[in-house]
């Protein structure tokens, strides 16, 4: 191939009106071309033998043949390969088949990929939420009963502010 790019869907987009979220390569561009979108709604990989013979515009200046497949993951089509090069005819059955199965190994490690940014956010925000309580719980442990009103108000204010974003803390009786 004499150049390429992948093209990345957006998660939360329709599956049948996926928005370009990362585009990376020889073509620049947030929109699908009809021939992409022909491949997203089928699911399955193309060849174009040669743009001129078959009357489709190519990607780009000096594109002759092409693969294109989609990256799909449990049914759902979350990108796209493109692999251009400038002569006719230049990808055979054995390169086509080596692009879908590279195709399905990206589809499961973006899918890793996601999955793993997804838990990471998850364990964050558990850390964050033990990490509070664990420092109110240490403002119930100061306080005592023979403390006067004002000073176990001033400890709980604290408590609050250190254990909370909130940086101020007002308390009204």
């Amino acid at each position: 191939a004499d150049c390429s790019s992948v093209v990345l869907f957006d998660e939360k987009s329709p599956r049948n009106e996926p928005s370009v979220q990362l585009f990376i390569g020889c073509k620049s561009g947030d929109e699908l071309t009809p021939l992409d979108e022909s491949i997203v709604n089928n699911g399955e990989a193309q060849v174009i033998g040669d743009y001129s013979q078959e009357g489709i515009f190519p990607p780009h200046d000096g594109v002759r043949s092409a693969i294109i497949a989609p990256i799909m993951y449990q049914g759902r089509n979350i990108g796209l390969i493109n692999l251009h090069s400038n002569h006719p005819d230049f990808f055979k059955s054995e390169a086509t088949e080596l692009i879908k199965a590279l195709a399905l190994q990206a589809g499961v490690a973006l899918s890793n990929a996601q999955r793993y940014q997804s838990e990471k956010l998850s364990a964050e925000f558990v850390r964050r939420r033990a990490d509070t309580l664990t420092r109110l719980t240490d403002v119930s442990y100061k306080l005592d009963q023979d403390l006067p009103l004002e000073q176990t108000l001033q400890t709980i204010m604290l408590g609050i502010r250190d254990s909370t974003p909130f940086r101020v803390v007002l308390v009204s009786i």
